[in-house]
């Protein structure tokens, strides 16, 4: 599938399932959130995309960018990448950027029960750092007894917060599996738990 009819393929997608629209609010003082998190959602997919035609497509414990491409109806490894001596699209580039000053992160959806699922993946910020972007969602700063962000699309709050190297990261130490990202174990073990004989552990 060449690159731009996976564009318009994408954005027809998005704006069916995950494009932001209240009638009640403002639409347009929230429209730049919308292409931002469409932006990072479509980086996600294509890191993805050329990961899954270097090693393959993993079988077990899909990761949203692979469910999101079975959404999609796209098979991630027929699309056709811009070659070597050709130059690459303006949002593969941006991703480049944003995966290297991505940090590590804990995120928890706060729930009626006060805790909920849980994961630790890459995050990314907006200029101000009062946006944050995981896995295609954007997250607002808000002030909460229990949560400091809010989910653009979903109106839901989130826990999001570094880290920490005792992995005690659940807000009020619930003893609840929390799941690592597939593209962060490794480094999450490493460098912030320092118990590489734990890379290879898909949960804390």
């Amino acid at each position: 599938m060449k690159l731009a009819e996976f564009e318009q393929h994408f954005d027809a997608f998005w704006k069916e399932r995950y494009a932001l629209y209240d009638p009640s609010t403002n639409h347009w003082s929230r429209a730049r959130a919308d292409t931002e998190a469409r932006q990072q959602c479509r980086d996600m997919l294509m890191e993805y995309a050329r990961e899954s035609q270097k090693v393959g497509i993993s079988r077990q414990n899909k990761n949203k960018a692979q469910r999101l491409f079975e959404e999609l109806g796209v098979d991630p490894t027929t699309l056709e990448f811009p070659g070597a001596n050709q130059a690459a699209e303006p949002w593969a580039a941006k991703q480049t950027l944003a995966t290297s000053k991505g940090r590590i992160m804990y995120l928890e959806r706060k729930t009626s029960k006060n805790y909920g699922e849980a994961v630790i993946g890459r995050v990314t910020a907006s200029k101000s750092g009062r946006t944050l972007y995981y896995g295609g969602m954007a997250f607002q700063h808000i002030k909460d007894a229990a949560s400091n962000y809010r989910c653009v699309e979903t109106g839901e709050h989130y826990w999001i917060s570094g880290c920490k190297h005792d992995g005690s990261d659940r807000l009020f130490g619930e003893r609840v599996p929390i799941l690592i990202d597939d593209d962060v174990r490794s480094e999450y073990w490493c460098r912030i738990r320092n118990l590489p004989e734990c890379k290879d552990k898909r949960a804390v």
